[in-house]
């Protein structure tokens, strides 16, 4: 499943989800063989198991969940065929943890952010390395950012890097992978006294070894390059940045006001000036985006 195919049908498992607080991460078997990702979420906590009869080894959090841990990511590694979660933990100072299914049983829980802070907002994908890449925002003494790492199938980790400048406020981050590169979109405010929300894009290039496997060599391994700071009509944050990959398109949308969408989209090595268009807020934002795809790819 694509990464746009996989948030539709996350979204409609949101609306359809009953209301009675359970979110089951677990794998399904199909009779083809493999395990595909199977999560039911709803509008509030905390995991639980939904389903009877899954085997224990196949449910990662069969025992429940009492610390009030955060929504997960949860897909299929496109490299390697393991089912992945990333998920923000509960409690206090919240990391930024990960899992897979490896076709027998889910691996322990590895912390990916492992510092202080509130780490929460993952967003996640694989390439056909096996490799996976991950974004979130950590907040700490009252200032968001937006922190990376990646991690490949054969247990090497890069340094997690802040993608954030330092004399900025950095939220909800999401990430996409567009020819081999790392492209990290968020909601970014100037500094403290600056109230402009901006929508910034930056592309992310992480070195690998002969085999595609990304390597740790400290932050020297990691190359930020940003691509797209554009000023949006925001008084606050709010924007939801989503980022697409799509039939060789790469392109950026955002809710830029109350009825009006924003976008860029690459165009060889370069990106297009923002693009608006309005649009009925009945019909909802999802609506809106579509058209901006329908735009992009020439439908």
């Amino acid at each position: 499943m694509n990464t746009r195919l996989a948030r539709i049908a996350w979204a409609l498992a949101l609306l359809a989800a009953p209301a009675l607080g359970l979110a089951e991460v677990s794998v399904d078997r199909p009779a083809e063989g493999g395990v595909v990702p199977f999560f039911e979420p709803s509008p509030a906590g905390p995991w639980t198991v939904v389903r009877t009869g899954i085997p224990a080894g196949d449910v990662l959090n069969a025992g429940g969940d009492g610390t009030g841990d955060g929504w997960p990511v949860v897909l299929r590694n496109v490299g390697n065929g393991r089912v992945e979660a990333v998920w923000s933990s509960g409690g206090e100072n919240r990391e930024i943890l990960r899992a897979y299914h490896d076709g027998s049983a889910w691996s322990a829980s590895e912390n990916l952010s492992a510092q202080v802070g509130v780490d929460h907002l993952p967003s996640a994908s694989t390439d056909g390395a096996g490799n996976l890449f991950v974004a979130w925002e950590r907040e700490r003494n009252g200032r968001h950012a937006v922190f990376f790492t990646a991690t490949s199938d054969v247990g090497d980790r890069v340094a997690v890097v802040e993608v954030t400048d330092r004399s900025r406020r950095g939220r909800r981050p999401a990430l996409v992978l567009h020819d081999d590169d790392v492209w990290i979109g968020s909601e970014e405010l100037s500094n403290a006294s600056d109230g402009t929300v901006k929508v910034v894009l930056d592309r992310i290039s992480v070195m690998r070894d002969s085999v595609g496997h990304v390597v740790d060599g400290g932050e020297d391994t990691i190359d930020i390059a940003r691509h797209v700071c554009t000023s949006t009509q925001l008084a606050q944050p709010g924007a939801v940045v989503q980022l697409h990959s799509e039939l060789g398109h790469l392109w950026m949308d955002w809710i830029d006001a109350a009825g009006v969408v924003g976008w860029v989209q690459q165009v060889g090595e370069s990106w297009t000036d923002a693009a608006y268009e309005p649009f009925d807020p009945a019909a909802g934002d999802a609506a809106a985006r579509l058209a901006v795809r329908e735009q992009v790819l020439g439908l």
